[in-house]
């Protein structure tokens, strides 16, 4: 199971449409429709937001699919520790690639 059908699932399991959680993010219809059908890569924020409006689930799971869907109690301070993890590669990542695109000018 990928992401994105995780990501249908935490939807799924709390009763929460597609468009109820567009318009909780601010995300208008169809890039939210983008992310779920994979026609657009899912960015580092919606994740976040995904994490932080559902604190019951596991950020293992929603990440990379490890372990259960909802995450034991305790584990709070080890997801945050992850999310800021992984912004922070998100954010090096980005850096890399502007330089690679000066560098390719």
């Amino acid at each position: 199971m990928n992401t994105l059908n995780r990501i249908k699932e935490v939807l799924h399991y709390y009763h929460i449409s597609e468009r109820a959680l567009a318009l909780e993010f601010g995300l208008n219809q169809p890039t939210l429709n983008r992310y779920l059908s994979g026609a657009t890569e899912i960015k580092l924020e919606l994740l976040e937001r995904v994490a932080q409006r559902f604190p019951k689930v596991s950020c293992d799971w929603l990440l990379r699919g490890e372990g259960s869907m909802l995450k034991e109690q305790g584990d709070h301070e080890r997801l945050q520790y992850l999310v800021k993890v992984i912004a922070n590669q998100q954010a090096t990542i980005n850096n890399l690639i502007e330089q690679i695109s000066i560098l390719r000018k």
